[in-house]
């Protein structure tokens, strides 16, 4: 069954009817997954030399990493979050045949798992295994590091995708985790917490014991089988569609319409925005911006006016 579903998939891109009409376009993002893969893959090969120098020489770099994986994680959630795209979106086309819907699922999910997001994990954790890790641990310290770090990539790629679904719900889930990335890159600028210190409390005892590696794997296991029960539950388009019966939400800005021909402008452009998928995406990242103003600005940088440009950009003209 998985290799007739296969077969539908390579046959669904190449008789798109766009295939033929972008080739231009694929060879440009080729171009440019290229560029990326070249940048990632060095950066992996350097990694050792890059964390070297910034703990200094007196320490072994294998648990250097330690504190910056939720630097990594926090990064690659927010780039997943807006790129990567949902699992799921082809099962329609099977609803109505003889298919288990959990088999289904379970092969819409574990092809899930090969895409671009997660190649660029294996970039940077393979070079720094094979370097650093393997010659610095026993042959089972070392898979077991090597398993753990590929579960957290797992990890990180489930839970964009459990957060990514809910999102097109509701946007809670969505704000709530923007509200703990904010909050935790403001603690650590107002020196109250190290995001350094607390990433190496947590990922050095998972990464470097056996107990840690499971609770990795299990973490793993489980998030598969929460995204699992909701696959199989949104499966049919009548469970995924938002409700809009309540009448709350569409009076909670009908004092704008008393503000006159403005306030009904505006009124129906927050509409438009919450009704669309992109704009709302957009709406809900333009949320970070303030946070990026907090992390890059300093009394070094506070005069040089391009390191504010792209957020001006981003503010002006997301919407457009």
């Amino acid at each position: 069954m998985n290799k007739y579903l296969i077969d539908h998939r390579v046959k669904k891109f190449l008789r798109s009817p766009t295939f033929d009409q972008s080739v231009l376009t694929a060879i440009w993002v080729g171009l440019v997954a290229l560029y990326l893969v070249v940048v990632i893959g060095v950066m992996g090969m350097f990694l050792p030399e890059i964390l070297q120098g910034v703990a200094g020489d007196a320490e072994q770099v294998g648990p250097i990493l330690s504190r910056v994986i939720i630097y990594y994680m926090i990064f690659d959630l927010v780039i997943r979050y807006f790129f990567q795209k949902l699992p799921g979106m082809d099962a329609k086309h099977y609803i109505l045949l003889p298919i288990r819907k959990n088999r289904l699922v379970r092969f819409l999910l574990n092809i899930s798992v090969f895409n671009l997001f997660n190649f660029f994990g294996l970039l940077l954790v393979l070079p720094f295994f094979y370097r650093v890790i393997r010659s610095e641990n026993e042959l089972w310290s070392s898979i077991a590091w090597l398993l753990g770090m590929l579960s957290i990539i797992a990890i990180n790629h489930f839970t964009a995708i459990l957060i990514k679904r809910w999102g097109t719900l509701n946007f809670r889930p969505v704000l709530i985790t923007a509200a703990l990335i904010a909050l935790l890159l403001s603690l650590e600028y107002f020196g109250w917490i190290s995001i350094m210190s607390l990433s190496a409390s947590i990922f050095t005892p998972l990464l470097h014991s056996s107990v840690g590696f499971a609770v990795l794997v299990l973490a793993t296991i489980g998030l598969y089988w929460w995204n699992t029960k909701l696959m199989l539950y949104f499966i049919y388009e009548d469970r995924g569609q938002v409700k809009t019966g309540s009448s709350v939400g569409k009076n909670r800005l009908a004092f704008l319409v008393n503000r006159g021909i403005t306030g009904t402008l505006v009124l129906n452009e927050i509409r438009l925005i919450l009704r669309n998928k992109r704009a709302k995406s957009v709406f809900l990242g333009s949320l970070l911006i303030p946070v990026a103003f907090l992390v890059y600005f300093s009394p070094e940088t506070s005069e040089v006016i391009l390191v504010f440009l792209p957020f001006a950009i981003i503010a002006i003209g997301a919407f457009a």
